[in-house]
């Protein structure tokens, strides 16, 4: 039951994403575009009459004078840049099946992590098929284009990796899979700055080592954002908030 309302939903969609304009990543690409073809700060950039629709929002706040509604840090910028030049449409599509690959990932990686047997892991396929591909939540998250499910995507792989170091039994100083989940972790809070505070419970239990590498992945892709916009892009993402 719980596949076919999976498989119902994908469907319900995929016509959705060819009916509607998916408003919520309209404004992602537009930011990408502003900064990767006109050199243009994307927090503050107001389309005007003469400039190509490229760069349009229509649901841009007239009523903003100064700054866009793009809430998404410098590293979603970066995260959507390489596709930026497509067209609409072809992003749109390319974000529907992203965004359906990430939901099942998820389901995939959760049941590894916190299934003890089989029959375990067939729940949690159940719970996640039925409860989220079927919910309306979720026909809203894939119809408007939105991003959260990359976020719980790779929390999911920092939190496996993390799992999986845990069990085994390594000798080495650095252990790969341990340097990944920190280092995926903060990348993550780099994207979504709150998911910072997942770090607490390892710094109350003093895991020094894996506080490390979170902070090495979010430093990381904070300068590494900024050095290919090649301009104060995190201080207007902050100025932009504070409005």
């Amino acid at each position: 039951i719980s596949i076919i309302i999976a498989i119902s939903g994908f469907f319900a969609d995929f016509l959705h994403t060819q009916k509607f304009a998916g408003i919520d990543l309209r404004n992602r690409v537009i930011g990408a575009r502003v900064l990767n073809e006109l050199n243009e700060d994307p927090y503050f950039f107001k389309w005007s009459e003469g400039k190509s629709d490229r760069y349009l929002d229509p649901n841009d706040n007239v009523l903003a004078p100064f700054y866009t509604r793009l809430t998404i840090t410098p590293a979603v910028l970066l995260f959507h840049s390489p596709i930026s030049s497509l067209p609409y449409k072809t992003q749109q599509w390319l974000w529907f099946f992203l965004q359906w690959a990430s939901l099942l990932g998820s389901i995939f990686l959760l049941a590894k992590i916190l299934a003890k047997n089989k029959q375990s892991q067939i729940l949690i396929w159940i719970l996640g098929l039925f409860a989220i591909s079927g919910s309306m939540f979720w026909r809203l998250h894939a119809e408007r284009g939105q991003i959260y499910i990359i976020y719980v995507l790779l929390f999911c792989l920092s939190l496996y990796l993390y799992n999986k170091y845990k069990k085994g039994d390594f000798t080495s100083k650095i252990n790969p899979l341990l340097a990944g989940s920190g280092l995926i972790l903060g990348y993550l809070a780099s994207l979504r700055p709150t998911y910072i505070f997942a770090i607490i419970p390892f710094l109350i239990y003093k895991k020094i080592k894996f506080a490390s590498f979170v902070a090495v992945g979010l430093l990381a892709s904070v300068i590494i954002s900024t050095f290919i916009f090649r301009m104060p892009v995190w201080e207007n993402y902050y100025n932009s908030m504070q409005q």
